[in-house]
Formats: C-alpha cells, structure tokens, sequence
C-alpha cells in the first residue's frame, strides 16, 4: 500500500486503467513475464514496460484520468493499479508492505495472482524458487 500527497504546485495527474490481471494475462507471454514470475517489483516493472511503453506519453490504452490537487492524498494498492503518472513533479509518499498471509483475500494479493497467471499458462509453480530468495537474506543475516 502507499499513501501519497501532492506537494508540488500543480495538480499531479495519472492515468488509471484496468486491473492488473487484464495487462497480465494479455502480456504474460509476449513480454516474457514467465522469466521473473518469481520476483513480484520485477515482474510489475516489466508489464509496465510492456503495457505502457518507456514514457508517460507513449500509450494509446483507454484509461481514466485522474488528477490529485495540491495537497491532496489518496491511498493506493500501487503494485496492482495500473496506474501511469502524466504530470506533477514533486510529491510524497509513504509505502507499507503488508503481510500477504494475513490477507482476508488472498486471491488479491500479487503473489497470489502472479502464481495464477503462471499456473493458467502451463508453468510450474514458483513456490521452492521463491522460498529460497527469501530463506537466503534471513540466512546471511543470522550468519553475520
């Protein structure tokens, strides 16, 4: 989750379009998605690329536009809205990495649907894969 607030003197304006699953699934394969299944930032970076292009001004996708006044702060599941910025330079922003096993729904948390989107095109699950990224760091620091 992160909360963000306009701080800039102007308003700060994005494009929001449709959920993450739906650029997901439509660029899962082109976009070589399967590659880095595994890692969640990773996997957001590259179907950002894909779906959106390299600047704020090169995608032709339907979406809604938004645009936050000085001052203002709203809340956002940032990793899973598919969101662009179109203008404002300056803002704040606060990020909180919830517990994805401590979700109600755990169908809406990324890994979640990561997994689900690997699984429906024929790929094997990532859980040992992805278990050891995370048992590597804890090992190295209980080591030092």
């Amino acid at each position: 989750m992160r909360l963000f607030a306009n701080v800039d003197n102007k308003p700060r304006r994005w494009s929001v379009g449709r959920h993450w699953r739906h650029y997901a699934e439509r660029y899962f394969i082109s976009a070589k998605l399967f590659e880095v299944a595994d890692d969640a930032p990773e996997f957001n970076g590259r179907l950002n690329h894909a779906a959106f292009g390299q600047s704020h001004m090169s995608c032709d996708e339907p979406r809604h536009l938004l645009e936050f006044e000085v001052g203002e702060v709203w809340l956002i599941n940032s990793a899973i809205v598919a969101h662009q910025v179109r203008g404002g330079d300056r803002l704040c922003s606060a990020n909180y990495e919830y517990p994805y096993g401590q979700c109600m729904s755990r169908r809406e948390t990324l890994p979640y649907m990561i997994r689900e989107i690997a699984s429906r095109h024929g790929f094997p699950p990532l859980q040992a894969k992805q278990s050891l990224r995370r048992l590597l760091p804890f090992l190295r620091s209980r080591a030092a």
